[in-house]
Protein backbone atom coordinates (compact mmCIF):
# COMPACT_ATOMS: atom_id res chain seq x y z
CA UNK A 1 0.00 0.00 0.00
CA UNK A 2 3.43 2.61 0.45
CA UNK A 3 5.10 3.70 -2.24
CA UNK A 4 7.52 6.45 -2.36
CA UNK A 5 7.95 9.21 -4.94
CA UNK A 6 11.95 10.36 -6.24
CA UNK A 7 11.95 12.98 -3.18
CA UNK A 8 11.01 10.38 -0.54
CA UNK A 9 7.12 11.22 -0.27
CA UNK A 10 4.31 9.28 0.38
CA UNK A 11 2.30 7.78 -2.35
CA UNK A 12 -0.76 5.81 -1.82
CA UNK A 13 -2.14 2.88 -3.90
CA UNK A 14 -5.67 3.90 -4.83
CA UNK A 15 -7.32 0.28 -4.75
CA UNK A 16 -5.92 -0.64 -1.91
CA UNK A 17 -6.77 2.38 0.27
CA UNK A 18 -10.96 2.23 -0.86
CA UNK A 19 -11.34 -1.05 0.05
CA UNK A 20 -8.99 -1.48 3.64
CA UNK A 21 -9.20 0.07 6.88
CA UNK A 22 -6.71 3.20 7.95
CA UNK A 23 -6.26 5.88 10.45
CA UNK A 24 -4.48 8.66 10.24
CA UNK A 25 -3.57 9.98 14.24
CA UNK A 26 -1.83 13.44 14.71
CA UNK A 27 -2.81 16.10 17.13
CA UNK A 28 -3.68 19.75 16.00
CA UNK A 29 -0.79 21.35 14.24
CA UNK A 30 0.64 17.59 12.94
CA UNK A 31 -0.45 18.24 9.00
CA UNK A 32 -3.47 15.60 9.47
CA UNK A 33 -6.15 17.54 7.79
CA UNK A 34 -3.27 18.28 5.33
CA UNK A 35 -2.57 14.80 4.89
CA UNK A 36 -6.63 13.85 4.16
CA UNK A 37 -6.15 16.29 1.68
CA UNK A 38 -3.35 15.49 -0.40
CA UNK A 39 -5.09 11.43 -0.05
CA UNK A 40 -8.19 13.15 -1.58
CA UNK A 41 -6.16 14.65 -4.15
CA UNK A 42 -4.87 11.84 -4.98
CA UNK A 43 -8.11 9.95 -5.31
CA UNK A 44 -9.65 12.94 -7.32
CA UNK A 45 -7.04 12.44 -10.18
CA UNK A 46 -7.25 8.95 -10.23
CA UNK A 47 -11.19 9.13 -10.14
CA UNK A 48 -11.77 6.92 -7.52
CA UNK A 49 -15.00 7.47 -5.60
CA UNK A 50 -14.57 8.40 -2.01
CA UNK A 51 -16.94 10.82 0.82
CA UNK A 52 -15.22 12.26 3.46
CA UNK A 53 -17.31 13.80 6.25
CA UNK A 54 -16.28 17.35 6.90
CA UNK A 55 -17.06 18.51 10.52
CA UNK A 56 -15.16 21.83 10.24
CA UNK A 57 -15.80 22.95 6.63
CA UNK A 58 -12.55 23.08 5.30
CA UNK A 59 -12.23 20.51 2.57
CA UNK A 60 -14.65 22.55 0.25
CA UNK A 61 -11.26 24.28 -1.45
CA UNK A 62 -11.23 20.76 -3.29
CA UNK A 63 -13.70 22.65 -5.56
CA UNK A 64 -11.50 24.74 -7.12
CA UNK A 65 -9.78 21.84 -8.73
CA UNK A 66 -11.80 19.02 -9.10
CA UNK A 67 -15.32 18.09 -9.82
CA UNK A 68 -16.25 17.43 -6.35
CA UNK A 69 -19.89 17.45 -5.10
CA UNK A 70 -20.51 19.41 -1.82
CA UNK A 71 -23.60 18.87 0.45
CA UNK A 72 -24.90 20.11 3.62
CA UNK A 73 -26.96 22.23 5.67
CA UNK A 74 -25.94 25.84 4.59
CA UNK A 75 -26.82 27.94 1.12
CA UNK A 76 -23.40 27.66 -0.02
CA UNK A 77 -23.44 24.19 -0.69
CA UNK A 78 -23.66 22.46 -4.15
CA UNK A 79 -26.67 20.40 -2.23
CA UNK A 80 -28.87 20.85 0.45
CA UNK A 81 -29.01 17.95 2.93
CA UNK A 82 -32.61 19.38 4.22
CA UNK A 83 -34.12 19.30 0.89
CA UNK A 84 -33.25 15.62 0.56
CA UNK A 85 -35.95 12.74 1.09
CA UNK A 86 -34.20 9.33 -0.24
CA UNK A 87 -30.77 9.14 1.19
CA UNK A 88 -30.24 5.77 -0.39
CA UNK A 89 -30.63 6.98 -3.93
CA UNK A 90 -27.92 9.87 -3.43
CA UNK A 91 -25.45 7.08 -2.20
CA UNK A 92 -26.43 4.68 -4.86
CA UNK A 93 -25.61 7.43 -7.07
CA UNK A 94 -22.49 8.43 -5.72
CA UNK A 95 -20.90 5.02 -5.99
CA UNK A 96 -21.98 4.00 -9.11
CA UNK A 97 -20.78 7.23 -10.73
CA UNK A 98 -17.58 6.92 -8.46
CA UNK A 99 -18.18 10.51 -7.41
CA UNK A 100 -16.39 12.50 -4.94
CA UNK A 101 -18.43 14.11 -2.07
CA UNK A 102 -18.19 16.37 0.44
CA UNK A 103 -20.39 15.94 3.22
CA UNK A 104 -20.24 18.83 5.05
CA UNK A 105 -22.08 19.07 8.76
CA UNK A 106 -20.32 21.91 10.04
CA UNK A 107 -24.03 23.47 9.92
CA UNK A 108 -26.03 20.50 11.09
CA UNK A 109 -28.88 20.47 13.89
CA UNK A 110 -26.95 17.26 14.85
CA UNK A 111 -23.91 16.27 13.25
CA UNK A 112 -23.90 12.94 14.99
CA UNK A 113 -27.75 12.06 13.69
CA UNK A 114 -26.39 13.56 9.98
CA UNK A 115 -23.71 11.29 9.76
CA UNK A 116 -25.73 8.31 11.31
CA UNK A 117 -27.76 8.60 8.81
CA UNK A 118 -26.18 9.18 6.08
CA UNK A 119 -23.62 6.14 6.98
CA UNK A 120 -26.39 4.10 6.65
CA UNK A 121 -27.60 4.74 3.55
CA UNK A 122 -24.04 4.52 1.81
CA UNK A 123 -23.63 1.19 3.50
CA UNK A 124 -26.90 -0.03 2.52
CA UNK A 125 -25.97 1.18 -0.90
CA UNK A 126 -22.68 -0.49 -1.00
CA UNK A 127 -24.08 -3.80 0.05
CA UNK A 128 -26.41 -3.63 -3.53
CA UNK A 129 -23.94 -2.24 -5.86
CA UNK A 130 -20.84 -4.18 -4.34
CA UNK A 131 -18.68 -1.44 -5.48
CA UNK A 132 -15.21 -0.29 -4.21
CA UNK A 133 -16.26 3.81 -2.34
CA UNK A 134 -14.28 4.81 0.51
CA UNK A 135 -15.87 6.84 3.27
CA UNK A 136 -13.39 9.29 5.35
CA UNK A 137 -14.60 10.29 8.65
CA UNK A 138 -13.54 13.57 10.28
CA UNK A 139 -13.53 13.84 14.44
CA UNK A 140 -13.48 10.17 14.54
CA UNK A 141 -13.55 10.51 18.35
CA UNK A 142 -16.64 12.13 18.45
CA UNK A 143 -18.91 9.37 15.86
CA UNK A 144 -17.01 6.30 17.49
CA UNK A 145 -16.41 7.17 21.08
CA UNK A 146 -14.28 4.71 23.46
CA UNK A 147 -16.59 5.42 26.16
CA UNK A 148 -20.28 6.18 24.82
CA UNK A 149 -22.47 4.99 21.63
CA UNK A 150 -20.52 4.61 18.65
CA UNK A 151 -22.73 4.35 15.71
CA UNK A 152 -23.43 0.84 14.45
CA UNK A 153 -22.51 1.20 10.84
CA UNK A 154 -19.47 2.42 11.04
CA UNK A 155 -18.54 -0.10 13.64
CA UNK A 156 -20.34 -2.65 10.97
CA UNK A 157 -17.61 -1.39 8.19
CA UNK A 158 -15.00 -1.19 10.22
CA UNK A 159 -15.65 -5.06 10.35
CA UNK A 160 -16.98 -6.03 7.26
CA UNK A 161 -16.63 -3.57 5.10
CA UNK A 162 -14.34 -5.00 2.55
CA UNK A 163 -16.63 -8.00 1.72
CA UNK A 164 -19.16 -5.10 1.01
CA UNK A 165 -16.87 -2.65 -0.84
CA UNK A 166 -16.78 0.37 0.78
CA UNK A 167 -13.24 0.94 2.82
CA UNK A 168 -13.09 3.22 5.73
CA UNK A 169 -10.49 6.30 6.45
CA UNK A 170 -10.90 7.29 10.17
CA UNK A 171 -9.45 10.58 11.40
CA UNK A 172 -8.49 11.92 14.71
CA UNK A 173 -6.53 13.90 17.13
CA UNK A 174 -7.18 12.01 20.17
CA UNK A 175 -6.85 8.70 19.28
CA UNK A 176 -7.08 7.50 23.38
CA UNK A 177 -11.09 8.76 22.63
CA UNK A 178 -11.56 6.30 19.70
CA UNK A 179 -13.44 2.98 19.95
CA UNK A 180 -10.55 0.22 20.44
CA UNK A 181 -12.41 -2.05 18.64
CA UNK A 182 -12.43 -0.19 15.30
CA UNK A 183 -8.98 1.50 15.93
CA UNK A 184 -7.82 -2.46 15.88
CA UNK A 185 -9.60 -3.28 12.66
CA UNK A 186 -6.92 -0.43 10.48
CA UNK A 187 -4.51 -2.28 8.93
CA UNK A 188 -2.91 0.98 7.64
CA UNK A 189 -1.75 3.79 9.84
CA UNK A 190 -0.25 7.32 9.27
CA UNK A 191 0.34 8.39 12.34
CA UNK A 192 1.67 12.19 12.95
CA UNK A 193 2.85 14.25 16.28
CA UNK A 194 1.36 13.23 19.45
CA UNK A 195 2.15 14.52 23.02
CA UNK A 196 -0.62 13.54 25.41
CA UNK A 197 0.17 10.39 27.57
CA UNK A 198 -3.22 9.15 27.16
CA UNK A 199 -2.69 9.00 23.01
CA UNK A 200 0.88 8.00 23.23
CA UNK A 201 -0.30 4.83 25.11
CA UNK A 202 -3.47 3.92 22.46
CA UNK A 203 -0.76 3.95 19.32
CA UNK A 204 1.88 1.69 21.06
CA UNK A 205 -0.02 -2.03 19.65
CA UNK A 206 1.14 0.05 16.04
CA UNK A 207 4.80 -0.69 16.58
CA UNK A 208 7.24 -2.77 16.77
CA UNK A 209 10.11 -0.68 18.79
CA UNK A 210 9.12 0.83 21.76
CA UNK A 211 11.54 4.25 20.97
CA UNK A 212 9.38 4.55 17.68
CA UNK A 213 7.06 5.35 19.68
CA UNK A 214 8.88 7.99 21.93
CA UNK A 215 9.81 9.97 18.64
CA UNK A 216 6.60 10.75 18.00
CA UNK A 217 6.17 14.33 20.46
CA UNK A 218 9.48 15.71 18.37
CA UNK A 219 7.82 14.63 15.02
CA UNK A 220 7.49 18.09 12.93
CA UNK A 221 4.14 19.15 11.17
CA UNK A 222 3.78 17.16 8.19
CA UNK A 223 6.10 14.18 9.58
CA UNK A 224 4.26 10.58 10.20
CA UNK A 225 4.86 7.24 10.60
CA UNK A 226 2.88 5.30 7.80
CA UNK A 227 2.67 1.58 8.33
CA UNK A 228 0.86 -1.59 7.18
CA UNK A 229 1.32 -5.01 7.19
CA UNK A 230 4.55 -4.88 4.60
CA UNK A 231 6.80 -1.48 5.28
CA UNK A 232 6.93 0.87 8.23
CA UNK A 233 8.54 4.26 7.17
CA UNK A 234 9.08 7.45 8.34
CA UNK A 235 8.57 9.99 5.73
CA UNK A 236 6.31 13.01 4.30
CA UNK A 237 2.88 14.27 2.05
CA UNK A 238 3.86 15.58 -0.93
CA UNK A 239 2.28 19.75 -1.64
CA UNK A 240 -1.10 19.93 -1.91
CA UNK A 241 -2.58 21.11 -5.28
CA UNK A 242 -5.27 22.84 -3.67
CA UNK A 243 -5.13 25.98 -1.31
CA UNK A 244 -5.18 24.96 2.36
CA UNK A 245 -8.49 26.41 4.42
CA UNK A 246 -6.65 25.22 7.79
CA UNK A 247 -4.67 28.04 8.82
CA UNK A 248 -6.34 30.65 11.30
CA UNK A 249 -8.33 29.95 14.30
CA UNK A 250 -12.44 29.44 13.51
CA UNK A 251 -14.90 31.48 15.45
CA UNK A 252 -18.57 30.06 13.26
CA UNK A 253 -20.01 32.75 11.47
CA UNK A 254 -23.52 31.93 10.34
CA UNK A 255 -23.22 34.12 6.95
CA UNK A 256 -19.88 32.11 6.42
CA UNK A 257 -20.09 28.65 6.98
CA UNK A 258 -17.05 27.56 5.70
CA UNK A 259 -14.65 28.84 7.43
CA UNK A 260 -10.37 28.54 8.43
CA UNK A 261 -9.25 26.10 11.09
CA UNK A 262 -5.91 25.66 12.93
CA UNK A 263 -3.79 22.89 12.40
CA UNK A 264 -0.41 24.06 11.33
CA UNK A 265 0.43 25.04 15.20
CA UNK A 266 1.57 21.77 17.03
CA UNK A 267 0.19 20.32 20.45
CA UNK A 268 -3.06 22.28 20.58
CA UNK A 269 -6.64 21.72 19.98
CA UNK A 270 -8.39 24.32 18.24
CA UNK A 271 -10.64 27.50 20.69
CA UNK A 272 -13.44 26.18 21.52
CA UNK A 273 -16.26 28.49 21.60
CA UNK A 274 -19.25 26.43 23.17
CA UNK A 275 -21.38 29.25 24.32
CA UNK A 276 -20.33 28.87 28.38
CA UNK A 277 -19.99 31.18 30.61
CA UNK A 278 -18.68 31.90 34.23
CA UNK A 279 -21.71 32.76 35.98
CA UNK A 280 -22.31 36.62 37.34
CA UNK A 281 -22.49 36.73 41.34
CA UNK A 282 -23.12 39.96 40.86
CA UNK A 283 -27.53 40.95 39.88
CA UNK A 284 -28.04 44.10 38.46
CA UNK A 285 -29.43 45.71 41.45
CA UNK A 286 -26.39 45.02 43.37
CA UNK A 287 -24.37 46.82 40.45
CA UNK A 288 -26.64 49.88 40.88
CA UNK A 289 -25.37 49.62 44.33
CA UNK A 290 -21.78 49.23 43.60
CA UNK A 291 -22.36 52.53 40.69
CA UNK A 292 -23.48 54.88 43.77
CA UNK A 293 -20.90 54.07 46.23
CA UNK A 294 -18.00 54.09 43.54
CA UNK A 295 -19.30 57.42 42.75
CA UNK A 296 -18.10 58.99 46.47
CA UNK A 297 -14.64 57.59 46.06
CA UNK A 298 -12.04 59.26 44.32
CA UNK A 299 -11.60 57.25 40.62
CA UNK A 300 -11.19 59.39 37.36
CA UNK A 301 -14.20 57.78 35.38
CA UNK A 302 -17.11 58.67 37.98
CA UNK A 303 -18.08 62.17 39.15
CA UNK A 304 -20.37 62.83 41.89
CA UNK A 305 -22.43 64.10 39.51
CA UNK A 306 -23.16 61.63 37.11
CA UNK A 307 -25.70 59.24 36.68
CA UNK A 308 -26.25 55.43 35.69
CA UNK A 309 -27.39 55.66 31.88
CA UNK A 310 -27.31 51.96 30.95
CA UNK A 311 -25.96 49.20 32.31
CA UNK A 312 -25.21 46.40 29.81
CA UNK A 313 -24.11 42.72 31.02
CA UNK A 314 -21.08 41.54 28.58
CA UNK A 315 -19.10 38.33 28.18
CA UNK A 316 -15.35 38.59 27.37
CA UNK A 317 -13.30 35.51 26.08
CA UNK A 318 -10.71 34.49 28.79
CA UNK A 319 -8.28 31.46 26.90
CA UNK A 320 -7.12 29.22 29.18
CA UNK A 321 -4.62 26.98 27.93
CA UNK A 322 -2.96 23.81 29.09
CA UNK A 323 0.88 23.94 28.73
CA UNK A 324 3.09 21.18 28.73
CA UNK A 325 7.11 21.73 29.99
CA UNK A 326 9.36 19.49 29.02
CA UNK A 327 12.03 19.67 32.28
CA UNK A 328 15.06 18.08 32.00
CA UNK A 329 16.51 16.94 35.40
CA UNK A 330 20.13 14.81 36.01
CA UNK A 331 19.10 11.97 34.41
CA UNK A 332 15.74 11.91 32.92
CA UNK A 333 13.41 14.30 31.47
CA UNK A 334 9.97 15.17 33.31
CA UNK A 335 7.17 16.66 31.83
CA UNK A 336 5.12 19.46 33.59
CA UNK A 337 1.40 20.30 32.71
CA UNK A 338 0.12 23.68 33.69
CA UNK A 339 -3.10 25.96 33.03
CA UNK A 340 -2.36 29.72 32.15
CA UNK A 341 -4.74 32.12 30.96
CA UNK A 342 -4.77 34.65 28.32
CA UNK A 343 -7.26 38.20 27.97
CA UNK A 344 -8.90 36.86 24.94
CA UNK A 345 -8.63 40.33 23.36
CA UNK A 346 -5.20 40.96 24.52
CA UNK A 347 -1.80 39.19 24.68
CA UNK A 348 -2.25 39.91 28.56
CA UNK A 349 -1.74 37.17 31.03
CA UNK A 350 -4.88 36.62 33.92
CA UNK A 351 -5.55 35.12 37.08
CA UNK A 352 -9.00 33.15 37.54
CA UNK A 353 -10.52 36.50 38.23
CA UNK A 354 -10.25 37.53 34.75
CA UNK A 355 -7.59 40.16 36.66
CA UNK A 356 -4.48 41.48 34.48
CA UNK A 357 -1.04 39.96 36.12
CA UNK A 358 1.55 40.27 33.25
CA UNK A 359 1.16 42.72 30.16
CA UNK A 360 2.80 40.10 27.13
CA UNK A 361 2.07 42.87 24.15
CA UNK A 362 5.97 44.05 24.29
CA UNK A 363 7.14 40.60 23.70
CA UNK A 364 4.84 39.73 20.58
CA UNK A 365 7.19 39.42 17.58
CA UNK A 366 10.30 39.24 19.29
CA UNK A 367 12.78 36.24 18.71
CA UNK A 368 12.90 33.60 20.91
CA UNK A 369 16.58 34.75 21.90
CA UNK A 370 16.04 38.33 22.01
CA UNK A 371 13.28 37.56 24.61
CA UNK A 372 16.08 35.28 26.14
CA UNK A 373 18.29 38.22 26.30
CA UNK A 374 15.57 40.92 28.16
CA UNK A 375 15.15 38.67 30.82
CA UNK A 376 18.75 38.38 31.78
CA UNK A 377 18.89 42.32 31.48
CA UNK A 378 15.46 42.52 33.42
CA UNK A 379 17.68 40.13 35.91
CA UNK A 380 21.26 42.12 36.13
CA UNK A 381 23.13 44.56 34.09
CA UNK A 382 25.02 42.69 31.91
CA UNK A 383 28.50 43.35 29.69
CA UNK A 384 28.24 41.79 25.77
CA UNK A 385 30.31 38.84 26.95
CA UNK A 386 28.35 37.87 29.88
CA UNK A 387 25.23 38.29 28.01
CA UNK A 388 26.50 35.98 24.68
CA UNK A 389 27.22 33.38 27.55
CA UNK A 390 23.50 33.61 29.29
CA UNK A 391 21.42 32.89 26.15
CA UNK A 392 24.10 30.66 24.47
CA UNK A 393 25.00 32.97 21.18
CA UNK A 394 28.71 34.23 19.80
CA UNK A 395 28.92 37.71 20.43
CA UNK A 396 28.31 38.21 17.16
CA UNK A 397 24.66 37.24 17.14
CA UNK A 398 24.09 38.21 20.43
CA UNK A 399 25.32 41.89 18.73
CA UNK A 400 22.18 41.26 16.33
CA UNK A 401 19.73 40.21 19.15
CA UNK A 402 20.87 43.55 20.79
CA UNK A 403 20.34 45.86 17.52
CA UNK A 404 16.22 44.23 17.58
CA UNK A 405 16.01 45.24 21.61
CA UNK A 406 17.86 48.94 20.49
CA UNK A 407 14.89 48.96 17.97
CA UNK A 408 12.00 48.35 20.27
CA UNK A 409 13.93 50.72 22.77
CA UNK A 410 14.12 48.06 25.42
CA UNK A 411 17.38 48.42 26.10
CA UNK A 412 19.97 50.50 26.43
CA UNK A 413 23.81 50.89 26.98
CA UNK A 414 26.57 53.02 29.47
CA UNK A 415 29.99 53.02 29.64
CA UNK A 416 31.35 51.92 33.22
CA UNK A 417 34.85 51.69 34.05
CA UNK A 418 36.07 51.17 29.92
CA UNK A 419 33.19 48.63 29.79
CA UNK A 420 30.00 48.50 27.73
CA UNK A 421 27.13 47.87 29.95
CA UNK A 422 23.88 46.91 28.55
CA UNK A 423 20.62 47.32 30.79
CA UNK A 424 16.95 47.08 30.54
CA UNK A 425 14.47 49.30 29.89
CA UNK A 426 11.81 46.95 29.63
CA UNK A 427 8.47 47.95 32.22
CA UNK A 428 6.18 45.08 32.29
CA UNK A 429 7.67 41.61 33.96
CA UNK A 430 8.15 38.21 31.91
CA UNK A 431 6.63 35.63 34.05
CA UNK A 432 7.61 32.49 34.19
CA UNK A 433 5.46 29.55 32.75
CA UNK A 434 3.50 28.81 35.81
CA UNK A 435 -0.15 27.81 36.64
CA UNK A 436 -2.00 30.76 36.55
CA UNK A 437 -5.42 30.02 37.26
CA UNK A 438 -7.10 27.17 38.62
CA UNK A 439 -10.24 24.88 38.62
CA UNK A 440 -12.12 27.66 39.88
CA UNK A 441 -13.07 28.79 36.38
CA UNK A 442 -16.95 26.33 36.00
CA UNK A 443 -18.59 26.98 33.30
CA UNK A 444 -21.99 26.45 34.22
CA UNK A 445 -24.56 28.65 31.57
CA UNK A 446 -25.45 29.73 28.34
CA UNK A 447 -24.79 33.32 26.87
CA UNK A 448 -25.36 35.07 23.79
CA UNK A 449 -21.38 35.07 22.81
CA UNK A 450 -21.38 38.88 20.67
CA UNK A 451 -17.75 39.29 21.52
CA UNK A 452 -15.32 36.81 20.30
CA UNK A 453 -11.54 36.14 20.99
CA UNK A 454 -9.44 38.44 19.02
CA UNK A 455 -6.15 36.06 20.10
CA UNK A 456 -5.09 33.29 17.12
CA UNK A 457 -3.73 30.49 18.12
CA UNK A 458 -0.56 31.54 16.41
CA UNK A 459 -0.10 34.34 18.13
CA UNK A 460 -0.33 32.59 21.65
CA UNK A 461 2.09 29.81 20.25
CA UNK A 462 4.50 32.75 19.77
CA UNK A 463 4.16 33.83 22.95
CA UNK A 464 4.28 30.39 24.66
CA UNK A 465 7.48 29.82 22.72
CA UNK A 466 8.74 33.19 23.92
CA UNK A 467 8.73 32.61 27.60
CA UNK A 468 9.66 28.87 27.38
CA UNK A 469 10.72 27.40 24.07
CA UNK A 470 10.30 23.84 25.61
CA UNK A 471 6.63 24.49 26.00
CA UNK A 472 3.79 23.62 23.60
CA UNK A 473 0.06 23.80 23.63
CA UNK A 474 -2.06 20.74 24.15
CA UNK A 475 -5.15 21.99 24.83
CA UNK A 476 -7.05 25.32 25.08
CA UNK A 477 -10.81 26.46 25.55
CA UNK A 478 -12.25 29.48 25.49
CA UNK A 479 -14.52 30.36 28.66
CA UNK A 480 -16.76 33.82 28.55
CA UNK A 481 -16.59 35.97 31.84
CA UNK A 482 -19.08 38.37 32.79
CA UNK A 483 -18.60 42.06 32.96
CA UNK A 484 -20.93 45.12 33.13
CA UNK A 485 -20.40 47.78 30.71
CA UNK A 486 -21.80 50.81 32.84
CA UNK A 487 -22.99 54.03 30.76
CA UNK A 488 -22.92 57.61 33.64
CA UNK A 489 -24.39 60.35 31.72
CA UNK A 490 -23.50 64.17 33.33
CA UNK A 491 -25.41 67.45 32.92
CA UNK A 492 -23.75 68.22 29.87
CA UNK A 493 -25.15 64.66 28.63
CA UNK A 494 -21.56 63.78 28.32
CA UNK A 495 -21.33 60.20 28.49
CA UNK A 496 -18.44 57.73 30.48
CA UNK A 497 -18.23 53.83 30.52
CA UNK A 498 -16.99 51.63 33.43
CA UNK A 499 -16.57 48.01 33.17
CA UNK A 500 -17.00 46.05 36.65
CA UNK A 501 -16.14 42.66 37.22
CA UNK A 502 -19.61 40.44 37.65
CA UNK A 503 -18.00 38.07 39.59
CA UNK A 504 -15.91 40.14 42.08
CA UNK A 505 -17.21 43.61 41.53
CA UNK A 506 -13.81 44.66 40.72
CA UNK A 507 -13.40 47.95 38.17
CA UNK A 508 -11.62 46.73 35.74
Amino acid sequence: MITLDKEGRISINESNLVTGRTCIIGQSGSGKSYAVSVICEELCKAEVGFCIIDTEGEYSSLKQSFKVLIAGYSNDCDLSMRSITNLEALTEELITSNAPFILDVSEAPDQREAVELFSKALYKAADKIRKPYLLIIEEADVFCPQQGKTIDVISEVSRRGRKRGPGLMIVTQRPALVDKTILSQCNFQIIGKLTIEADLESVKPFFNKKFEVNKLPNLRPGEFFIKDSFEEKMTYFKPRLTPHKSVTPVIKDKSKPINEVVSKVAGFKPLSTDGLAVPRLINDLEIIKLANKLKHKNLPLIRSGEVVNNIQLNNLPLIELKVRVVNKLLFRKNHEELIICFDGLKPVVVNENYEDMFDLSGINGLSIKAVDALIALMRSDLTLKKLSKKIKLGEEPTKEVLRELFSRKYVTSVEKNGRTIYLSLFKNRIPRLKTMSTNQLKPSINCDLKIKPQLNMDSLRDIIKSINPKAEIVESKTIYYPFYELTFKNSKEELRTLMINAVTGKVR
